[in-house]
């Protein structure tokens, strides 16, 4: 991304005193978290190697306690905006989800003061996440003439429309709507970096054009995420393996479904899994279940040993499948999507 930057973009500065790229994450969860959440953990992690060539300025909700600035490298500060971070991710209750979602204007007018003040002292590229609550920053910004680059990796967006039986107008007056925002900022944004050709497809459906979206899939950092050396485990067992949030756009009704069918059909077969979500209490009642929760990055090689193979019910790779394919962890999935290119059958896992 840094070379990219160079090329667009030219050289830019090298001073603290004046900030080249401000990164603003969404209204739910934390820079540099540890409890889940992909996209923050990949562009925290963006910002940590864009600050070695580039003054970045970070900006996102803060947890549990405000500070109103903290310089994290020479290079990289972290300003929290007063704003609340969900206090749990994902969020479970029908207050909560309401929350997040109607209180993105008060967390988008926060941001769009922090880029005029930055704009005073010589700020030159926005990096917006999340077109919707984002899509005023980049009105702004554009007017402000900075350079705007969109990173999307929300893929239930993109995918089928998944409109509710109950109230299919409502669904499809907001999906509607959401596309158009989508459309002009699409077409405001100098360039667009994706997760994967889905949501690349979907763009270019709808306008934007396709010689300005880049594919980055997730990546990982493969020091970390390494096989160890399996525990001692019960031999008559066979351990299956789940990373993610338990929502539905995850696939845990289908994970749901196949624990109470394992229950009869696959007595030995027990489930580990590392997540949280509205799932969670129908699947910890089950006595083939064992929850790991969150944990942060660097404990899941050793919460894994012990796992057989990792199963996906999403049509293609996120962060989570990259990390257990690291390692050492085969990955059941189905033929959908990009899977069949990205899973080698027989090789590295099952399709």
């Amino acid at each position: 991304m840094k070379r990219s930057l160079e090329k667009m973009y030219g050289k830019m500065n090298k001073s603290n005193a004046s900030p080249d790229v401000l990164i603003i994450l969404p209204n739910v969860l934390e820079a540099f978290t540890e409890r889940g959440g992909g996209r923050e953990a990949r562009l925290s992690q963006v910002a940590l190697a864009l600050s070695e060539d580039f003054t970045v300025v970070i900006v996102s909700p803060f947890f549990r306690r405000y500070c109103k600035s903290i310089k994290v490298q020479d290079r990289l500060t972290l300003n929290n905006l007063y704003f609340p971070a969900a206090k749990e991710y994902p969020p479970r209750s029908r207050f909560a989800k309401l929350f997040q979602s109607f209180s993105a204007m008060f967390y988008a007018t926060e941001a769009v003061i922090k880029i005029l003040q930055l704009k005073r002292r010589g700020l030159r590229m926005l990096l917006i996440v999340d077109f919707i609550s984002g899509f005023i920053p980049i009105l702004v910004a554009k007017i402000l003439n900075l350079k705007i680059l969109c990173y999307e990796g929300n893929t239930a967006l993109w995918e089928e429309p998944n409109f509710s039986p109950k109230r299919p107008f409502m669904r499809i007056l907001l999906t509607t709507f959401v596309y158009m925002l989508v459309k002009v900022a699409g077409k405001i944004s100098d360039a667009i970096v994706v997760n994967d050709g889905i949501i690349k497809g979907s763009m270019v459906k709808l306008g934007v054009k396709e010689d300005k979206i880049f594919v980055m899939r997730a990546m990982v950092d493969t020091e970390k995420f390494k096989p160890l050396r399996i525990e001692a485990e019960d031999e008559d067992e066979f351990t299956v393996g789940f990373i993610g949030r338990l929502v539905k756009e995850k696939g845990a009704h289908l994970l749901l479904e196949l624990c109470k069918t394992a229950l009869n059909e696959l007595p030995q077969v027990r489930f580990i899994i590392l997540g949280d979500g509205p799932f969670r209490e129908a699947l910890k009642v089950l006595p083939n279940v064992k929850f790991v929760k969150w944990v942060p990055q660097y404990e899941i090689p050793s919460k894994l040993s012990t796992v057989k193979v990792i199963v996906s019910f999403q049509k293609t790779f996120g962060k989570s499948e990259i990390e257990a394919l690291s390692c050492g962890k085969p990955i059941i999935a189905s033929r959908m999507g990009e899977m069949p290119a990205l899973v080698k059958h027989g090789e590295v896992g099952l399709l």
